[in-house]
């Protein structure tokens, strides 16, 4: 039962998203991306 609660606060909270749209702001905030190339990106495409 917790996963669905968990599920149902995530949703309530950030909304109807696209995974694209999230993965986007998620990077923006974390930078994950440099983490896996191991350097920054060179181009908004990478």
């Amino acid at each position: 039962m917790e996963p669905r609660k968990t599920r149902e606060a995530v949703f309530k909270h950030i909304g109807s998203v696209q995974l694209p749209d999230l993965l986007m702001e998620v990077d923006a905030a974390t930078h994950f991306s440099a983490a896996l190339l191991a350097r920054r990106p060179s181009s908004s495409n990478e």
